[in-house]
C-alpha cells in the first residue's frame, strides 16, 4: 500500500471511531442533541433523549421537522424566530432559554446552546444544537424569586426594626424600614454606607450611660450569643431619643459556623410611661385606700383536705378597720377569722367563698353580734380564691332610718364601682387644662420677650400649636366619657330608686305579653322564641318584664350569625324558689366574661353592638331588690343560659322543660 493510500485510511478509521466516540456520547446523554441541515432545517441527527427533553422521538422529527415549531409555546414563537434568523444570518451562536409544550399539555423550560459546521469556503452548512430540560431548574428559581419577594415584603411590613450584618465582617446586610424609623435615617441612610461604628455613636444605656460595644446584641450575635436588652435608650442625628426593647440572636450556616447576626427591636417608650403611669396609679390606690372612711380588709380563703373552704385569713387591713372594730392591724394580719373575730366558725363563709371561687360580686347588710353593730359590706375577688371587703358601719343610720341606710346602700355600691371610671376622665381634664396652662403660658412669656423675633414666634406657635391641639383632644374626649358615664349612673340610680309593688306575678302571662311588645325585633332577627310553662312568683311587674327585656334583646344582638336565633324561656320551682332559665343558641360568652358581663359599662364587643353596657346591670341590680339572683352558663359558639331566682308563690308543679 502506498503511503498516500496509508495516511488516508488512518484518516478515514480515526474520522470513523471519531464518530463512534461521538454517537456514543449523544446516544447516552441526558441533553438532546441534534445536528441541522442549514438552510433547510431538516435533521440529520436527533439524539434518543429528544423523547425526554422534547416529547418527541428521532424518528417524529426526522418525518416532520415541523414539529419543533408547532411545540413552540406561543409567547415564544416571535423570539425563536429571531433566533433562527440569527443562524441563517451567520451570526455568533449563543444559549437562550424559551418554552416548549409537550404532547401532553405540560409546559416545559428548555436551554439551547448552538454552534456551525462549516466546509472547505466556510459556509454554514449545518447546525449543531444541545438542548436541555431546565423545568425543574426554573421551577426552583421562580420559587426562590416568590420566597424573595415575601421575605422583603414580611420585613418591610414588621412592626419591628430589624437589622443584620455578616459575620465576621461586620458587614451591614439589611435594615428594614421600621429600624430605619427607630433608629433614625441618618443612622441608617442606606445600609450599604452603614459600618458598627456608625450604629454604636446612636446607642447610649440608661442616664446617658455609653453602652460597651462589646455587650451590643449585634456583635454577641456574631459570637454566637443570644441576647436581650429591655431599656436601651436610643439617640438619634435628630437628638430626639427612643427606649428600644432588643433581641439579638445568631444566624448559623451549613457548617454550624455563625454567618450572620441579627437583632429585632421595637419601641417601648410608650410602654414604659405606661409602667410609671401604673406605678403612679398604685401609689394613689395606696393612699385612698389608707385614707378611707369604710373599713377595708383583704382575705384569702382557708380550704380542708377535702378542697372545701373552712375558714379565711386576713392579710391587710386599712386604719378605719381599726377606728370601727377597735382591732388593731398588728393582731388582725395573717390570722384566722375565727382567732380574730372569737366566733366557732368564719364570720358569712359561704357569701365570702363564694365571691373568692366565682369572682362574683356581692354586697349585703347584716348585724354582727359579736361587735354588736349593722355593717353594709360589698365584696369582690381580685384573684381567685381571695376577696376583699369594703365595709361600712351603718349602725346609727339603722336606727334613725331604715330607708336612709337602703338609700347609701345603694349610692355606696354605684360610687365603689364606678368611682376609677368617673376620676379617670376628670384627671385627664386637669392634667391637660394644666399643660394648656403651661403651653400658653411659654407663649405669652415669648410674646413679652424684648428681643423676640418674629420667625421665633412663629417657630414658637408652630411647634405649640400641635401640643394644644392634643391637649383640647383630650379634654373633649374625657367630657365626652364623662357625660356618658354620668347618664348611665343616672339611669341606674333611676331604676334603682323606683317604687316597688310587690305582688304575686303570672310569669307565663307576663313573658307572653312581653313578647308581643317585642314582635318587631324578634321578626327583624328571623328569630323564634318559645314560652314554656312558667311558675308565679313574688316580685315587681315592671322590674321583671325590664329584666326579661333586657335577656332577651341580648340574646337578639349576640345572635349567631350563621343559624337562626332560637331562644327559650323555662322554668321551676326548687326549694321555695322560681327559678327561670332563658336560654339561646348565639355567640356564647368566654369563660372570663362571663362574671364581668354584669359589671357596669362591660360591653362584649364595643364595636359591633350599641348600647351602654348597662343591661345586665340593671338585670342584677332590679332582681337584687326583688330578693332574687341571676347567673350564667354559656358555652363559646354553642350559647347561654341565664338562671333567674325570685321568691315563689303559690303550690309547687310540673313545668316541662
Amino acid at each position: 500500500m502506498k503511503d498516500d493510500d496509508k495516511s488516508k485510511a488512518q484518516i478515514e478509521e480515526a474520522l470513523h471511531k471519531s464518530e463512534q466516540q461521538y454517537r456514543l456520547i449523544s446516544e447516552n446523554a441526558s441533553d438532546f442533541i441534534y445536528k441541522m441541515k442549514i438552510p433547510e432545517g431538516i435533521y440529520e441527527y436527533a439524539s434518543p433523549s429528544s423523547l425526554a427533553v422534547l416529547g418527541y422521538s428521532p424518528q417524529d422529527l426526522y418525518q416532520n421537522p415541523l414539529y419543533i415549531q408547532t411545540i413552540i409555546h406561543p409567547d415564544f414563537r416571535p423570539y425563536l424566530q429571531e433566533q433562527w434568523q440569527a443562524i441563517l444570518d451567520g451570526k455568533e451562536p449563543k444559549t437562550f432559554e424559551y418554552q416548549v409544550v409537550d404532547k401532553e399539555g405540560n409546559v416545559r423550560w428548555l436551554s439551547q446552546t448552538n454552534s456551525y459546521l462549516k466546509d472547505e469556503t466556510q459556509r454554514i452548512t449545518h447546525l449543531i444544537g444541545i438542548v436541555r430540560d431546565v423545568t425543574d431548574y426554573k421551577h426552583t428559581e421562580e420559587k426562590l424569586e416568590r420566597q424573595n419577594r415575601l421575605f422583603n415584603t414580611l420585613l418591610e411590613n414588621l412592626p419591628v426594626g430589624v437589622f443584620m450584618v455578616e459575620s465576621p465582617t461586620g458587614k451591614p446586610l439589611i435594615a428594614n424600614e421600621q429600624a430605619k424609623i427607630l433608629l433614625g435615617r441618618g443612622i441608617l441612610p442606606d445600609v450599604t454606607d452603614v459600618t458598627l461604628a456608625t450604629v454604636y455613636e446612636a446607642y447610649q444605656y440608661g442616664a446617658d450611660q455609653p453602652y460597651p460595644m462589646h455587650k451590643m446584641p449585634i456583635i454577641r450575635g456574631m459570637y454566637g450569643e443570644k441576647s436581650h436588652i429591655d431599656d436601651m435608650k436610643v439617640i438619634r442625628p435628630d437628638k430626639t431619643d427612643v427606649l428600644l426593647e432588643i433581641f439579638g440572636a445568631p444566624v448559623y450556616g451549613k457548617d454550624n459556623q455563625v454567618v450572620m447576626s441579627l437583632v429585632s427591636f421595637v419601641d417601648i417608650t410608650e410602654r414604659k410611661q405606661a409602667e410609671i403611669a401604673l406605678q403612679e396609679s398604685t401609689e394613689k390606690l395606696s393612699a385612698l385606700f389608707a385614707s378611707m372612711t369604710e373599713m377595708v380588709a383583704l382575705h384569702e380563703l382557708v380550704f380542708d383536705e377535702q378542697g372545701a373552704p373552712v375558714n379565711y385569713r386576713i392579710t391587710d387591713c386599712n386604719r378605719a378597720y381599726t377606728q370601727i372594730t377597735g382591732i388593731h392591724k398588728e393582731t388582725v394580719v395573717g390570722r384566722l377569722a375565727t382567732e380574730v373575730y372569737g366566733t366557732p366558725e368564719a364570720p358569712y363563709l359561704q357569701e365570702y367563698s363564694r365571691v373568692a371561687i366565682n369572682g362574683e360580686p356581692y354586697y349585703f347588710e347584716t348585724y354582727f353580734a359579736p361587735l354588736d353593730k349593722h355593717f353594709s359590706i360589698s365584696v369582690v375577688s381580685p384573684a381567685k380564691n381571695k376577696f376583699a371587703t369594703v365595709t361600712a358601719d351603718i349602725t346609727a343610720i339603722k336606727r334613725v332610718q331604715q330607708i336612709i341606710a337602703a338609700q347609701n346602700k345603694e349610692l355606696e355600691q354605684l360610687v365603689y364601682i364606678a368611682s376609677h371610671d368617673l376620676r379617670s376622665p376628670l384627671v385627664n381634664v386637669d392634667g391637660y387644662s394644666r399643660e394648656l396652662e403651661f403651653e400658653l403660658q411659654e407663649l405669652l412669656d415669648l410674646l413679652s420677650a424684648p428681643n423676640a423675633s418674629p420667625e421665633a414666634l412663629q417657630r414658637a406657635l408652630n411647634a405649640k400649636s400641635l401640643e394644644i391641639k392634643e391637649a383640647l383632644s383630650h379634654i373633649r374626649s374625657s367630657a365626652r366619657k364623662m357625660d356618658a358615664l354620668l347618664k348611665g349612673l343616672l339611669k341606674l340610680s333611676r331604676n334603682g330608686r323606683a317604687a316597688l309593688n310587690i305582688r304575686p306575678l303570672d310569669m307565663t302571662k307576663l313573658t307572653a305579653d312581653l313578647l308581643r311588645t317585642l314582635d318587631y325585633q324578634v321578626k327583624a332577627a328571623g328569630a323564634q322564641i318559645q314560652i314554656f310553662p312558667l311558675p308565679p312568683c313574688k316580685g315587681d311587674e315592671t322590674q321583671l318584664a325590664q329584666v326579661f327585656t333586657n335577656l332577651i334583646d341580648n340574646a337578639l344582638k349576640y345572635r349567631h350569625p350563621q343559624r337562626p336565633a332560637l331562644i327559650a324561656i323555662r322554668g321551676s320551682v326548687e326549694n321555695g324558689r322560681a327559678i327561670y332559665c332563658v336560654e339561646d343558641n348565639g355567640i356564647g360568652i368566654a369563660k372570663n366574661h362571663q362574671e364581668k358581663i354584669f359589671e357596669l359599662f362591660h360591653r362584649l364587643d364595643p364595636s359591633k353592638t350599641e348600647g351602654e353596657g348597662l343591661g345586665l346591670t340593671i338585670v342584677r341590680q332590679a332582681l337584687s331588690r326583688l330578693d332574687g339572683e341571676i347567673r350564667v352558663e354559656s358555652t363559646p359558639g354553642e350559647g347561654s343560659r341565664f338562671y333567674i331566682s325570685l321568691p315563689a308563690t303559690g303550690l309547687p308543679g310540673i313545668y316541662p322543660a
